[in-house]
């Protein structure tokens, strides 16, 4: 089984030649660079250099797709038009999807319509390396486009279904384009519960025009033995707005780097995460958001909870262009350690170039509260049912309102609590 650096040589002579050439590009930036390590600041705190040392299996080894279906459990009961993908490639969807957006394979197009074309370049705020992984191991990829004025009744919910082997690399990339005066629902979710030692190495672009708004959630549902490694960027056009939830749930390792650019007079985002960690699992966000225009305007809220010996890694940062007035921007970061071997590392940051700013960002590290906990114990309530009471109150205003959650007790299988 070679290693990931050898499976990044060579393309796929069956992919139209635009892929090829983009494969080939790819290969060439990874190949000339190092392979990342923690003692580079932008990896600081993640072991990431454990994944040059292990051999995976050549990503082109894809399962029976009804298998995979068969065997996937969604954390949400809520209704959906779903999309099943596995390493890019679509295996299922919806009949009724097919009627409202415009759905492409990559491999089946001859060439790239350009308002997709600028989706290939890697986004600013990305990683290089993983970026340039993805399209050099890119198997295939997804085109999707909500059409102009577009109201939909259910989310749109996108399934990247991972294998049930051992030691598989994939390599999704999706690129979204939501025209004028859309109102949409995106769910993205990422299950790879069966397989053990698989690498998700995801790549997401979606533009968002003018007057549009999308509601975007990111799922993480993996198990203890996985990693994923996933880049999300967005770019706003004029009074555009993006409200953005995540939550990763497991893992032996996983990184998230989002960026968002608010390109345009009027747009604005929300961003919403939630890391749950026990075990020794890492949990590592990297956010971005780049206020390039006057009134503009965001918020973000990040919060974990870390039990055992888990850790949760959480860097943010806002960057407010030269020249430009009446921006908003506010980031906090809260993390809730439930034992004494677990950590959490944050770094809030704000990269302010005008004047005519109003900014403001805060972290935390801590425990249970004691006062609100000897509260609860005295009225009655078991010490464990009232750890949990504060927890769900911690994290209560991050879930997302976009669906309902199928199981109301995944919080405490998520953190290995067990409630008496």
């Amino acid at each position: 089984m070679p290693s990931l650096i050898e499976q990044a040589k060579g393309t796929d002579a069956s992919l139209p030649n635009w892929i090829q050439s983009q494969q080939q590009l790819a290969e060439k930036e990874v190949v000339s660079m190092p392979f990342p390590n923690s003692k580079q600041e932008h990896w600081k705190y993640l072991p990431v250099e454990k994944l040059e040392k292990i051999n995976f299996n050549s990503p082109s080894n894809l399962n029976d797709p009804d298998l995979l279906i068969n065997t996937y459990q969604s954390l949400i009961k809520s209704e959906s038009y779903k999309i099943f993908i596995s390493n890019g490639k679509i295996i299922k969807i919806d009949d009724a999807l097919k009627t409202i957006v415009k759905i492409d394979q990559f491999s089946d197009c001859k060439q790239l319509k350009d308002q997709f074309i600028c989706a290939l370049k890697k986004p600013n705020a990305s990683d290089p390396f993983f970026y340039f992984l993805n399209s050099s191991m890119l198997v295939d990829g997804l085109l999707l486009e909500v059409p102009e004025g577009s109201r939909m009744e259910h989310p749109i919910h996108i399934i990247n279904l991972g294998p049930n082997n051992t030691s598989s690399v994939s390599s999704p990339k999706l690129i979204i384009r939501i025209n004028p005066y859309v109102e949409v629902k995106l769910i993205e979710e990422f299950f790879d519960l069966n397989g053990s030692g698989l690498l998700t190495n995801s790549v997401t672009h979606i533009n968002i025009d003018k007057n549009a708004t999308v509601n975007h959630d990111r799922i993480v549902n993996m198990n203890s033995e996985n990693y994923h490694f996933g880049q999300i960027s967005f770019d706003l056009c004029e009074n555009a707005r993006l409200n953005s939830n995540s939550l990763v749930i497991g893992g032996q390792m996983t990184r998230v780097d989002l960026s968002v650019n608010l390109n345009r007079r009027g747009s604005e985002c929300d961003l919403k995460g939630l890391y749950l960690c026990k075990g020794e699992s890492i949990t590592d966000h990297h956010t971005a958001i780049f206020h390039n225009s006057e009134y503009t305007k965001s918020s973000e809220l990040y919060r974990g909870v870390i039990n055992d010996k888990g850790l949760g890694i959480f860097n943010g940062k806002v960057v407010v262009s030269e020249s430009i007035s009446q921006v908003s921007a506010t980031q906090h970061n809260n993390n809730l350690l439930l034992s004494d071997l677990a950590s959490a590392n944050t770094k809030p940051e704000l990269q302010i170039y005008s004047d005519d700013v109003r900014c403001a960002h805060g972290a935390t590290i801590g425990q249970l509260d004691s006062e609100s906990l000897f509260y609860l114990r005295s009225r009655g309530i078991p010490e464990q049912r009232a750890q949990l009471l504060l927890i769900k109150g911690f994290i209560q205003e991050i879930f997302s309102k976009n669906y309902e959650l199928k199981d109301s007790e995944f919080i405490t299988q998520s953190l290995g609590i067990k409630e008496k």
